[in-house]
């Protein structure tokens, strides 16, 4: 699925993000059985950008879900995480 880029003020663009949103909701609702959920790709936003309409947008969409990002997350925790530039997971 395509996720358009992130904005402060596009509210067409926020309604898609949100539809991208809901169909991985309707793909994990398929799956209630299953212990851990990984969403990975660009989700493009930044969490850092708190004003961002997508930051905010997946941050409700984080909480309803009951899902973390790995960045939130002891190292112990973390079972699998690619690790390149942009990894927001510190290892060491």
């Amino acid at each position: 699925m395509y996720v358009p880029c992130d904005t402060d003020n596009d509210q067409a663009n926020l309604e898609v993000y949100i539809d991208v949103l809901s169909k991985i909701s309707h793909v994990h609702s398929n799956y209630i059985d299953v212990n851990h959920t990984i969403i990975a790709g660009g989700l493009n936003t930044e969490m850092t950008r708190r004003n961002a309409l997508h930051t905010i947008a997946l941050e409700e969409y984080m909480k309803n879900q009951g899902l973390l990002l790995c960045s939130s997350c002891t190292d112990d925790e973390v079972l699998f995480i690619h690790i390149n530039e942009f990894t927001a997971l510190d290892l060491n």
